[in-house]
């Protein structure tokens, strides 16, 4: 995750005389090297480190810039060559979604700024509805209608592979049951009349 340290293992025993290699991204920029003669370990970036003894490459206070491919070449005494990838995601602080109320029955889940997460809205376990960001940094939004049934239990959740946030509808908070408990009257009225009944402003 963002801001914390990251190391890659190279899986493999390393002897004395290896000679080892890591690369990042499509240019196979060269990250940092051991030089198997004189046993010396050398970095490029300033956010990475390589340990001469067993070839892993740590990475610092990883960021969005560090998404992408690192790539591992080994090569010994034997010449023998070890080629292993790495492909790494870094995803963002996950935030907590914020639920509003947009109109008298109408609500509205939002997260700002987010990149591959899909957002929510459930009644207890049951999936009610859900959209997805795509990698760009965007603001989420997902409304839901509200219908009336005591026992529902709203809730929004915003998702990625990692991990979820979750924001429980608060009733008391925007006066739930009362609005909900005028809905079926409304509808009544409407069935009746042809016309739906103008709400006071909320």
């Amino acid at each position: 995750m963002m801001g914390e340290s990251l190391t890659l293992h190279t899986g493999v025993k390393i002897e004395k005389d290896d000679q080892i290699f890591w690369y990042f991204g499509s240019d196979n920029t060269v990250l940092a090297q051991v030089d198997g003669q004189d046993d010396s370990a050398r970095t490029y970036r300033s956010d990475v480190s390589l340990n001469k003894e067993n070839g892993f490459l740590t990475i610092q206070n990883v960021s969005s810039k560090h998404s992408g491919v690192f790539l591992i070449e080994i090569y010994n005494s034997s010449e023998h060559t070890l080629h292993k990838k790495f492909n790494v995601i870094v995803y963002d602080p996950l935030p907590i979604p914020q639920i509003t109320r947009i109109s008298k029955y109408e609500l509205l889940c939002s997260v700002l700024s987010v990149s591959r997460v899909t957002l929510s809205w459930y009644n207890g376990n049951s999936l009610i509805s859900s959209t997805s960001a795509s990698d760009s940094h965007i603001d989420l939004s997902l409304p839901l209608e509200l219908e009336y049934e005591e026992s529902n239990i709203y809730s929004c959740v915003a998702h990625n592979s990692i991990r979820n946030q979750t924001k429980h509808l608060d009733p008391l908070q925007i006066n739930l049951q009362t609005v909900l408990a005028e809905r079926p009257l409304r509808k009544k009225l409407k069935m009746l009349t042809g016309k739906t009944p103008v709400s006071p402003p909320i």
